[in-house]
């Protein structure tokens, strides 16, 4: 049986705002060619992909780690350095 792909919904944004424990800004857009974090403006930008819901997990999830343990002063010593 092939996997029906997932239909986006706010409940992703929820999930980014509770596992981040902030208010995070969540901006979907399908010319995204991947997830990123911007650690300055605090906004998840997640690509409008047809696939399953476990890969928008993934990319949830992963860019929430960086919410959680990307400084904004160490990343930007780092870049210009």
């Amino acid at each position: 049986m092939k996997q029906p792909y997932f239909e986006y919904n706010a409940s992703k944004e929820y999930l980014a705002k509770l596992i981040a424990r902030e208010n995070v800004n969540v901006d979907r857009d399908a010319s995204y060619a991947t997830a990123r974090f911007d650690i300055k403006t605090r906004t998840i930008y997640l690509p409008v992909w047809k696939t399953t819901e476990e890969v928008y997990d993934l990319l949830t999830l992963h860019e929430m780690g960086h919410a959680l343990e990307t400084p904004s002063e160490e990343w930007n010593r780092a870049v210009k350095s």
